[in-house]
């Protein structure tokens, strides 16, 4: 296996085939690993190099590792000497990347990509610059996810993107799995923001903003969901803070919109966050009603009884909108279905 310091380039044209990092963090995979770094083996992209960080594993995952050494796509890996949260490992993992990347695919260690996902995402990238961020159709619980595009085209300025995002119009985005035209300079700090308990969604909309994001009308990304799955754990704990990621995005990158769609993204992301302080009360879960309360006050938007109420009348209506846009965003491809045997065949 090669080290950051002696990775070398493939000798292909970087202007054709750009080298592309795919960038894997792991702690106690083993259940998965293999099957995820066995669809970075199978791409069809011939410039790749598999970033994989180990977070001191007490189980099989070093020797799953290795048995990858000597494949089609070389892997530069390593291993902390003690488990670092994750958020610390997910940074360090970002900050292997080569300098000579100029895209970074993340692929959570119990994901898949499709075969031809990175020469499609590239394809798609290389037709603007402007492109900081592809994706694809998500698949999730054997069923394929689409994003609803605007009007139906595959490339959308990212801060109307991040606009549509805010007011629950998109439907579904793979964050957990994104594609981006990479800058060197972001392995210099943290590349994922401490503080933002959605983190990957954060970062994702950080690069979208800069520029475009555009879009792959296939299922290029699995995404399985499990008992170990870190928003599992989560969601068993009755954090309900990681739902903030979309009021945070509307206060962040409000300011850039018209002021009318300003204030629609603020209120739609309230009316989004204001369910779950409700349901967590039905469910006893009082302390994590009001820790969710207490930081929507520090962000200076607190949640008022105008927000419950329109969380709980308006509720039917989301749900039919959102229902309604994954059905329209691919003419009927939110009723596809599609194993994990099934995609990985593809």
């Amino acid at each position: 296996m090669q080290s950051a310091e002696s990775f070398s380039l493939s000798g292909l044209d970087e202007t054709d085939t750009p080298l592309v990092a795919v960038v894997t963090p792991v702690y106690n995979g083993a259940k998965h690993l293999a099957a995820t770094m066995a669809c970075v083996q199978r791409q069809t992209y011939p410039n790749l190099v598999h970033v994989v960080l180990d977070n001191a594993s007490s189980d099989e995952t070093p020797a799953i590792i290795s048995s990858f050494e000597g494949g089609k796509t070389p892997i530069l890996a390593a291993r902390n000497p003690q488990s670092l949260p994750q958020l610390e490992n997910w940074n360090a993992a970002i900050r292997m990347t080569p300098k000579q990347a100029r895209f970074v695919q993340w692929l959570c260690a119990d994901d898949l990509i499709r075969r031809d996902a990175i020469a499609q995402f590239v394809a798609k990238a290389k037709t603007d610059p402007a492109i900081t961020c592809v994706t694809g159709w998500d698949v999730v619980h054997d069923c394929v996810l689409p994003t609803r595009l605007l009007k139906g085209q595959d490339v959308e300025e990212g801060l109307s993107f991040i606009d549509r995002v805010c007011r629950q119009d998109d439907a579904h985005f793979a964050w957990q799995a994104f594609f981006i035209r990479w800058t060197p300079d972001w392995a210099e700090g943290d590349f994922f923001t401490p503080g933002m308990p959605s983190f990957d969604c954060e970062a994702a909309l950080r690069v979208i903003a800069e520029g475009k994001v555009a879009f792959v009308r296939e299922p290029l990304i699995y995404t399985r969901h499990h008992a170990d799955t870190f928003g599992r754990q989560l969601a068993q704990q009755r954090n309900g803070l990681p739902h903030f990621w979309m009021l945070e995005a509307a206060l962040r990158y409000g300011p850039f919109m018209a002021r009318s769609r300003q204030r629609a993204a603020e209120r739609a992301a309230k009316r989004f966050l204001s369910r779950f302080p409700l349901w967590f009360r039905l469910l006893g879960a009082g302390p994590s009603a009001r820790q969710m309360e207490e930081r929507a006050r520090a962000l200076g938007t607190p949640l008022t009884a105008f927000d419950y109420a329109g969380a709980v009348l308006l509720y039917p209506w989301d749900f039919i909108r959102t229902r309604w846009a994954r059905t329209s965003a691919g003419s009927g491809v939110f009723a596809q279905r599609l194993t994990e045997e099934e995609f990985a065949g593809f």
